[in-house]
């Protein structure tokens, strides 16, 4: 076992090519970041990332915003921007602090749900 996965743990987690001592602290943050979720109630944004499988997590988001307003679901998209410098001031939670996500980073990474005017 030279600094990897032990098999049977990567048969039943989700995929990575992280050495032994990377995943532990991966996994670890992954834990922190549902524990939160399950304590506190849903965050105000969300570590993609953290996710097993994101694109279920989104497509659920889509779900359940076109079963609240009754409209239907393949009208629905995302939309994306790419920002050259920070535009919002988050306080990170515990989870992305653990893993070291922060400012840009953090955008890149995490999902937020806005409601515009």
């Amino acid at each position: 076992m030279q600094h990897q996965v032990p098999e049977l743990w990567a048969r039943v987690a989700y995929p990575s090519l992280k050495p032994l001592g990377s995943w532990v602290t991966d996994f670890h943050a992954r834990v922190a970041f549902m524990r939160d979720w399950l304590v506190n109630g849903p965050p105000r944004c969300f570590w993609l990332p953290g996710f097993f499988f994101p694109q279920g997590f989104m497509t659920g988001v889509l779900q359940q915003h076109a079963r609240k307003y009754a409209i239907p679901i393949d009208t629905l998209s995302f939309e994306f921007q790419v920002r050259m410098k920070q535009l919002y001031t988050v306080t990170m939670p515990a989870f992305c602090r653990t893993w070291s996500c922060r400012g840009s980073h953090c955008i890149a990474c995490m999902l937020w749900l806005t409601r515009n005017s």
